[in-house]
């Protein structure tokens, strides 16, 4: 193996579990430990890592409350979550994601028939009133920064059920650290989500690209469609249409509010 290729291995590891053991890195690659500590610091001079006491972590990630991401490139969300709503049919069953691209989603939803599973409390308290919706909020245990429900009972909820559509927000997708989120009890239910769905719907828009922002959901080819703002670039939609994930991007008229 390169050294180049056993780079881009250990930052994908580490995207998956968050961190790793410097003698795991060694044992799984077949090098000494300290061909890995020389790895590390190449990838830590990138800003791409960082060192800990014998392992290695993702760079520190600080992350942002829900309700201050909430108007945080709003008029990009808004246009994503109009293109969103248009793929929804009468009769589906829906899982929107915690996130406030999806909590857009989630208030442009025509009032008929439809059933929207989520775990997030503000898209619940969002549709309460839908009289045509079902609405069914998973359980688990809140995670107060995401205004969202984790844990085991999250992901059995989401296990025992079958969706048409399901739409996920992420904090940064990137094509080595794939579709991250800044927990791993939050990527583990997305996960279980995507097990669940017939088709995955990544809303995200283009300031999300090439970041690494915690635990890996899942690579990014692993969507089925990236709805995103028209600033995404050009290498990024190359990218992901050359590994079968349609892409849909759209014009922003910036908010006047």
């Amino acid at each position: 193996m390169l050294p180049e290729e056993r780079r881009h291995n250990l930052l994908r590891l580490t995207a998956e579990r968050g961190r790793v053991k410097i003698s795991e890195a060694a044992k799984r690659f077949g090098v000494s430990e300290m061909t890995i500590h020389r790895d590390i610091q190449l990838l830590e001079s990138q800003g791409l890592v960082r060192k800990l006491h014998g392992g290695v972590a993702l760079a520190g990630v600080q992350e942002v409350p829900y309700r201050e991401r909430i108007v945080q490139q709003y008029a990009q969300k808004r246009a994503i979550a109009e293109a969103a709503v248009r793929l929804v049919q009468p009769g589906y069953t829906l899982y929107l994601s915690p996130g406030t691209t999806t909590t857009e989603i989630a208030r442009l939803l025509p009032n008929e028939n439809l059933t929207v599973i989520t775990n997030s409390l503000p898209i619940a308290q969002e549709l309460m009133h839908a009289t045509q919706l079902e609405v069914v909020l998973t359980g688990g245990s809140v995670r107060r920064y995401a205004e969202a429900l984790v844990g085991p009972a999250a992901e059995a909820s989401l296990a025992q059920v079958f969706v048409n559509l399901a739409f996920v927000g992420i904090t940064g997708m990137d094509p080595v650290g794939g579709l991250t989120v800044y927990s791993e009890s939050e990527a583990r239910v997305l996960q279980a989500a995507l097990r669940s769905a017939r088709k995955t719907i990544l809303v995200a828009d283009s300031s999300k690209w090439g970041k690494v922002m915690g635990p890996q959901v899942a690579p990014v080819e692993m969507v089925h469609v990236l709805i995103s703002d028209a600033a995404l670039p050009k290498s990024a939609v190359e990218y992901l249409q050359a590994r079968d994930v349609a892409v849909t991007l759209v014009e922003v008229v910036e908010d006047k509010r």
